[in-house]
């Protein structure tokens, strides 16, 4: 799995829309590992152009959630209510966004 993450990290730069940079903050998410997934969820809505992006605001507030920054978690919060309505799906996740 790992190579397969390195792969898709060097596609993720190459990459015109934010899709990869969400799928592999997803899974940095479920690896509680939530610096790296604020990267990429940073990458990805930085990118544009993604399918579902209340959902990656929705995993960026619960990676600040996870790391105790409620404000921060609140305006992504806020943010995913603005892009359309947020799933609720536990933890973080949003249909269609599985792991790679």
């Amino acid at each position: 799995m790992v190579r397969w993450i390195s792969y898709l990290r060097v596609l993720e730069t190459q990459a015109k829309t934010g899709e990869i940079a969400m799928q592999l903050g997803v899974w940095h998410f479920q690896k509680d590992e939530w610096g790296q997934a604020i990267k990429f969820l940073r990458i990805a809505l930085d990118k544009g152009r993604l399918e579902h992006p209340e959902a990656a605001y929705q995993v960026l507030g619960d990676c600040y959630q996870c790391m105790g920054n409620e404000r921060m978690a609140q305006e992504a919060f806020l943010r995913a209510e603005g892009e359309g309505h947020a799933p609720e799906l536990s933890p973080g996740l949003s249909p269609g966004l599985g792991l790679i």
